[in-house]
């Protein structure tokens, strides 16, 4: 269950004129391949115009950008895909629900960053990893509201 496919909306919902959605696990690849068109998972860390598809219909989803990050030089440490399409609502939703109906299933809250630190993969710090101390700060600057807090924790030890 670690290391299935995900999916998920990395960018806030709502108005943009983007949006970034990730897949990654195991198998990743290959839900990509049945919902970009064309896809090309070489060579890695390039970025390629595609058109998503819903594979049980064909129907086009959007026109998108995507890139590949083979495991275990990427965030998560696993294969990795983003993919950034039209902002708004509809578009980023119906991209997600094509890469879930392709076999990912939808990533838990926080999940990604769990696998990063999990796979000792993620932002890599000169000379080691991920640390549990990235990923508590990870989280802190997330959850920051004003900006201050936000200061606070981009200025904090450890942090980069």
């Amino acid at each position: 269950m670690l290391s299935d496919p995900i999916v998920a909306l990395a960018t806030p919902p709502g108005r943009s004129a983007l949006a970034l959605i990730r897949l990654s696990g195991r198998g990743a690849f290959d839900v990509a391949a049945r919902a970009l068109r064309p896809f090309r998972p070489e060579p890695p860390r390039t970025v390629h115009r595609v058109q998503v598809v819903h594979p049980a219909t064909g129907e086009v989803r959007d026109d998108a950008l995507a890139a590949c990050f083979p495991g275990p030089r990427s965030y998560t440490g696993e294969d990795l895909v983003e993919i950034s399409t039209h902002g708004g609502l509809l578009v980023p939703a119906a991209v997600v629900a094509a890469l879930a109906a392709a076999g990912a299933r939808p990533a838990a809250p926080g999940e990604f960053t769990r696998r990063a630190v999990l796979n000792g993969s993620g932002y890599q710090q000169e000379g080691g990893s991920y640390s549990a101390d990235a990923a508590s700060l990870c989280v802190d600057n997330v959850k920051a509201f004003p900006t201050v807090s936000t200061k606070v924790v981009v200025g904090a030890p450890g942090s980069g």
